[in-house]
Parts: structure tokens; C-alpha cells; sequence
């Protein structure tokens, strides 16, 4: 895992017109690599991991980004949130230094985020 941490690190630093896109794992991999804190999230320890419905509530400033404003164009509906089927063991604690939250559960605080216009995470 440090390689991958060292790597994801020096794309960061080096490779400013290169985009990031993490999902699950990826988004956990970026924060951490990027100065923010992954953790178990706090399940009953019978059962360690969420797999299944959960609603995500879109924070304000999802609806700032600029995919969303051309969705809203095309008719789709603005809602203040989303059910999805989500599956979570760990999660992002803290976001990297300049990271925006876009989006929370009542499971984890940190469902999709993005640092400026360089990494999506969800």
C-alpha cells in the first residue's frame, strides 16, 4: 500500500493536468493519500459492514457543479436527496486539505466530495 499511497502522491504533485476519479476504495485511497484520515465506521459489532439502501443527502454545493447545472437544464429534477445501494466497511474521517463535502449519509458524514476541479470521489 505505500507504493500505491507514494503513487497517487506523486501524480498529485507532479501531474496537475491529470484527473482523479475515486470510487469506494479509490475515494478512501485519495483522502488518505492526500493528508485526510480513513477509519471503520462504527457498526455494531455484529455486524462490521452497511450493505444495502441508504438515502445520501446532497450538501449545497453539489448543485454548483457545473455536471449538475447541465442535468438541471436538460429537465432533470433538483432533489435534496438520493437512495442508493451503498456498501461501507470503512470511511473517509477527514478530507484532504481543500477538499468541499458534497454529499453525506446518515451513516457516514463523507459520501462524495472533490478537491477543485482535479478528483471526484464517492
Amino acid at each position: 500500500m505505500p507504493k500505491l499511497i507514494q503513487f497517487v502522491q506523486h501524480v498529485w504533485q507532479n501531474y496537475t493536468d491529470i484527473k482523479l476519479f475515486g470510487i469506494c476504495f479509490g475515494a478512501q485511497l485519495i483522502a488518505h493519500s492526500l493528508g485526510g484520515e480513513v477509519k471503520p465506521i462504527a457498526l455494531p459489532k455484529e455486524r462490521p459492514y452497511l450493505l444495502g439502501r441508504e438515502e445520501i443527502m446532497l450538501k449545497p454545493a453539489f448543485f454548483k457543479l457545473p455536471a449538475a447545472k447541465k442535468a438541471f437544464k436538460l429537465g432533470y429534477e433538483q432533489k435534496p436527496s438520493i437512495t442508493l445501494h451503498v456498501s461501507h466497511g470503512l470511511e473517509v474521517a477527514r478530507m484532504p486539505e481543500g477538499a468541499t463535502l458534497l454529499a453525506s449519509s446518515a451513516t457516514t458524514g463523507v459520501e462524495l466530495y472533490n478537491i477543485g476541479n482535479r478528483a471526484l470521489c464517492t
